[in-house]
């Protein structure tokens, strides 16, 4: 089952202070402006811990709807936010565990009803989404490259449901969603909201020792009918980055309108997600005739026997560290061909390599995929390390501090 959720209590006071209860914003919709950092706890004895009276009187007070809409969570959930009971955990959450977030609407701090950063892409109402990176705790690696995909993928997201309209539908033109699909008026609006939760998320973990990176993901919502818009931010550690070459699964189709980050393709890779090995790192994608345009999370490389890089020049969701891998190969003279690479030569390959904003660059150990003539399972294993890739690795880890935007100052 997805657990109970858990609500913790604002942070109002010291840490490891007396603990305080909040109610709600006074007016506007319940949870605005509650501050809390939660975390969903599987099983939790709330007996002898409760909210505040107040604000456990203004949750059941508050509209169905009026709660989705402050959580994220979409209409048709409504009556699961009903069944939702306040309770309170640990405060503030131990920020070197999994589970520690700080979850923003807007500029104000809500409760996180969600199992993760994946279940709430996955569950919460539909937008366009952006994974990024912290550097040194306070500054966003490509920032300005995650505002123009968030802002392309909203204008091109509303162009597609337009054309899928329905009598019954009430689009409204593209002009009255100019806050999110114009970069230069959505960017001042993101930096708001990520340097909140950063400041947030650092006080804690000072608290901790510090100095730990975060995973900031941002979704973006409208109305349909209506000029409104929210910006979601969740803040949650990054992680350890591998340090060795991984391994990878070749299976499922590349995804429909790939350009834009559609929050429903994480709802839809749950499938591959769940069908992939434990010793695999990520799947890659591929098309009828062989080719690998991405990863269902990642873009994908492979170098040929000649030392050409090859990957997918469209048709993909073209990530931040790829932009900087190009970068390099052409500052480097390194030959690169767009055209996705094809199982179909993977036994001539030098090596391959996936990119994302947690992984940065990681060179792959191994290659598993089903082979179309035989349907038996196969493995293109590289026994060593490819020397370019080894090099651009390097290359990439010395120079991503300098392509960050600082968002607060400590």
């Amino acid at each position: 089952g997805r657990g109970a959720v858990r609500l913790g209590p604002a942070a109002h006071g010291p840490p490891g202070g007396k603990e305080t209860h909040a109610g709600f914003a006074a007016g506007g919709s319940p949870l605005l402006g509650l501050g809390l950092v939660v975390r969903r706890e599987r099983s939790v004895s709330a007996s002898g811990r409760a909210w505040g009276a107040e604000a456990a009187r203004d949750w059941k007070r508050a509209d169905a709807h009026q709660r989705a809409r402050a959580l994220s969570l979409p209409a048709l959930a409504v009556e699961e936010v009903d069944a939702l009971e306040p309770a309170m955990v640990e405060f503030p959450p131990a920020c070197g565990q999994e589970n520690a977030v700080v979850f923003m609407r807007n500029e104000n701090r809500i409760p996180f009803p969600y199992a993760s950063g994946e279940d709430f892409l996955a569950r919460a109402k539909r937008g366009a989404y952006t994974v990024a990176r912290s550097v040194d705790s306070c500054s966003v690696f490509e920032f300005e490259d995650h505002v123009a995909r968030l802002a392309t993928s909203c204008r091109l997201m509303i162009e597609q449901d337009r054309g899928r309209e329905t009598p019954d539908d009430s689009p409204i033109p593209r002009e009255s969603h100019v806050e999110i699909t114009d970069a230069a008026i959505l960017g001042p609006r993101l930096v708001g909201s990520i340097a909140e939760a950063m400041k947030t998320f650092n006080s804690y973990a000072g608290e901790r020792g510090g100095g730990q990176e975060m995973k900031v993901t941002l979704l973006v919502t409208w109305d349909a009918n209506s000029s409104s818009s929210d910006v979601f931010t969740l803040v949650t550690p990054l992680g350890d980055r591998p340090d060795m070459p991984v391994k990878v699964r070749v299976d499922g189709k590349p995804r429909s309108n790939a350009s834009a980050k559609d929050s429903r393709w994480v709802s839809e890779r749950q499938v591959l997600e769940e069908k992939k090995p434990g010793d695999c790192d990520e799947v890659i994608l591929m098309d009828d005739d062989g080719r690998l345009p991405e990863g269902s999370q990642t873009n994908f490389f492979a170098v040929s026997a000649d030392g050409t890089v090859h990957t997918a020049g469209d048709g993909i969701l073209e990530g931040t560290v790829r932009k900087m891998i190009l970068d390099v190969c052409k500052r480097e003279s390194i030959p690169v061909h767009f055209v996705p690479p094809n199982i179909s030569s993977v036994d001539t390959w030098q090596g391959a390599f996936i990119s994302s904003t947690s992984r940065l660059l990681l060179p792959i150990a191994e290659i598993e995929y089903t082979d179309s003539k035989s349907s038996q399972s196969r493995s293109r294993v590289f026994p060593k390390q490819c020397e370019l890739i080894n090099r651009l690795e390097k290359l990439v880890l010395s120079e991503y501090r300098s392509l960050s935007t600082r968002m607060w100052s400590p």
